[in-house]
């Protein structure tokens, strides 16, 4: 599954990852698209300055944003989320934390019938297509319930694959970064101010689990609601294997340094941008 995001304080220190690009398998690297860490690290800038621009965009008091400050925002967010660096620094982590048998045996999990399925159906959610189709089932979810059976698979398959957890915290990275951003474009801005941006955002941490909670579950129930019986149940076998326990934390862990140690990336230099 795609959603494997996770939020530490942007204070802490990141230590340096030590493989050069020339010692990635290709094995890993096919591995990278396959679980849709790829898709995620190149959208994430995109989605964040769309974020960012519908903030300033619904501000009654938008004018006092300057467009030359935009624009140097607009820059840094591209230059330290940009999907060469990032991409790097996830397949770092998977080159570290995964054997080459694990790749393998995952990769063949992913080439199989059932996992080419999910994957396809993981990436149409993100889609165009798939947002229309989601708001379709939506409306047509009180005439046409899931079978009381789906639900508790499906509730078995969020917990197995961290679900919660990971939208959650990608949220939560969202709001900080976005408010960061909004906030380092006006006069005065300081590290006090950034850092109590992120304790008031970890402060609310609950009352966005909620709102998630809410928006996962839905989205859960639509994913797999193309694949039969037997498929959703091969999936959940797949995600209790001693590898699926070990890879499904592992997206987490992996999104949680890349964006994290991005996200230190992101503070100093924009502060280094204010103060120049």
């Amino acid at each position: 599954m795609k959603q494997t995001f996770l939020l530490v304080s942007f204070l802490f220190f990141i230590p340096s990852l030590v493989l050069s690009a020339d010692t990635i398998s290709k094995e890993t690297k096919e591995l990278y698209v396959k679980s849709g860490l790829k898709t995620q690290i190149e959208s994430f800038s995109s989605i964040l300055l769309t974020q960012i621009d519908a903030e300033i965009k619904n501000d009654p008091d938008k004018n006092k944003y300057k467009p030359n400050e935009i624009k140097k925002l607009a820059k840094t967010i591209k230059d330290v989320f940009g999907a060469s660096d990032l991409s790097k620094k996830s397949l770092k982590i998977l080159s570290q934390e995964l054997s080459q048998a694990e790749t393998k045996n995952l990769l063949n999990w992913f080439h199989s019938a059932v996992g080419k399925k999910v994957a396809w159906y993981e990436d149409h959610i993100s889609t165009r297509a798939g947002y229309f189709a989601m708001n379709n089932y939506e409306k047509n979810i009180t005439k046409n319930p899931p079978t009381e059976d789906y639900k508790h698979t499906i509730k078995q398959l969020t917990s197995n694959m961290k679900v919660m957890e990971a939208a959650t915290n990608i949220a939560l990275i969202n709001q900080v970064l976005v408010d960061v951003a909004i906030a380092s474009l006006l006069p005065n801005f300081t590290k006090d101010m950034f850092d109590n941006i992120s304790k008031k955002a970890e402060r609310n941490k609950n009352a966005l689990k909620k709102k998630v909670e809410g928006e996962m579950g839905l989205i859960m129930l639509f994913s797999y609601s193309y694949l039969s019986k037997d498929e959703v149940n091969k999936y959940l076998e797949f995600t209790s294997t001693p590898l699926g326990k070990k890879y499904f934390p592992l997206m987490v862990k992996a999104l949680n340094l890349t964006f994290t140690k991005a996200s230190v990336e992101f503070r100093d230099k924009r502060f280094e941008t204010i103060n120049h």
